[in-house]
């Protein structure tokens, strides 16, 4: 091989190693079988190698010591900064009700881990009405024009995405005020918060809203009108309401920033215009930043119906479901949980049993329960069913 090429071989391989920084482990991770149930011991067991895996490469240990007249305590805290790619089951064995796996893992280091969750079922996001902390701030039509139009173009900006379903529910503003969210409107004998009820509502998994905390026009020093556009993004589970996740969204648009009443939001004319092309980059990161989080979170549905060991679910064929999955089903408990001030928190959840999708339609599934109940027919309208 000659010199140049030679240095072409070097070259190619440096950049490789600077792409591909990733090394092979074999790891074992075990797990007891409970209720004679292997699936979930094989999900735990394959959850605990890879984690071993990711703590092989680099991790993080904190450490904290109390100390007291007569007592001393010490908590620590391990933490991976690597993570793993892909993997291929070695060996599994089965010992004293105790299910181990051996697996050959590709290890990334840290800083090379991927942003994007993969998933082989999609999720629903209801997106609702996003309403202004201070509507003062908004000229003649305005307020009407983008009232109604967040959520939709929100919901279209995710749909072009195609990694989400989005729907729109652009009437419902689920929180006390603009000023108060994310706190939602409950009456006092409520126990089911409004973002459960939009989620069930619209067959969905989460629920998107938002607030515009700002939208207000001023001049600069240059004499052009400036207008800064600020939307509090907030992401709820549609299970039980949790606030998973807010985002804060900020951009400034400048020269024609005033809505004429011949605007005509969502055309394309409309997005060459000065407010256009700001609001409509706003809304497209605020599409981008769902995206990201809610494809990494779980796939969950809603139990429906039960017919013996057949149980259906509100989620079909257009979420990626496959004839022969099985899903994991869990019943809600009857008693609530509060916090001191005796404030409905939630509802806690209990593994039932596995069940398999025996049939899919678009918008619902029938499923068949693998393992008897006990007590058996115990699965109700309303328990939840997850993706393992």
């Amino acid at each position: 091989m000659n010199r140049t090429g030679r240095l072409v071989l070097l070259w190619a391989l440096s950049v490789f190693a600077t792409v591909c920084p990733a090394r092979e482990i074999v790891t074992v991770g075990s797990a007891p079988i409970r209720n004679n149930d292997v699936g979930q011991a094989r999900e735990m067991a394959f959850r605990r190698a890879l984690a071993q895996a990711a703590e092989s490469e680099s991790a993080t240990v904190n450490s904290h010591s109390v100390v007291r007249p007569g007592l001393v305590s010490e908590s620590t805290q391990l933490r991976a900064s690597a993570c793993t790619g892909s993997s291929q089951l070695i060996k599994e064995t089965v010992t004293d009700n105790e299910l181990t796996v051996t697996l050959a893992v590709s290890v990334l280091a840290p800083g090379a881990c991927p942003v994007v969750c993969q998933s082989n079922y999609v999720n629903k996001v209801v997106i609702t009405d996003f309403r202004f902390e201070f509507p003062e701030q908004l000229y003649g039509s305005e307020r009407e024009k983008l009232k109604y139009k967040t959520a939709g173009e929100v919901a279209r900006s995710i749909r072009k995405g195609k990694r989400l379903l989005a729907e729109i529910d652009a009437m419902n503003f689920p929180y006390v005020s603009p000023d108060l969210a994310p706190e939602p409107s409950m009456r006092k004998a409520e126990t089911e918060t409004p973002f459960v009820k939009i989620a069930r509502s619209h067959r969905g998994q989460y629920v998107l809203s938002g607030v515009y905390r700002d939208i207000g026009v001023h001049i600069d020093r240059w004499n052009r009108q400036i207008r800064r556009i600020e939307v509090e993004a907030f992401l709820h589970d549609g299970a039980n309401g949790a606030l998973l996740d807010r985002g804060t969204f900020v951009s400034e648009a400048a020269g024609v920033v005033v809505l004429s009443d011949a605007a005509v939001l969502g055309s394309p004319g409309f997005y060459q215009s000065d407010f256009g092309k700001v609001w409509g980059d706003v809304l497209d990161k605020i599409a981008r930043w769902t995206e990201g989080r809610v494809t990494c979170l779980p796939f969950m549905a809603r139990v429906i119906k039960t017919e013996g060991d057949l149980v259906y679910i509100d989620a079909g064929a257009e979420s990626g479901l496959t004839a022969g999955d099985t899903l994991n089903l869990h019943a809600w408990r009857k008693s609530d949980v509060r916090n001191i001030e005796n404030t409905h928190l939630g509802v806690e959840k209990d593994f039932r049993t596995s069940a398999s999708l025996k049939s899919i339609y678009p918008q619902f599934s029938v499923l068949q329960i693998v393992q008897k109940l006990n007590p058996p027919n115990s699965v109700s309208v309303g328990d939840l069913v997850y993706s393992q």
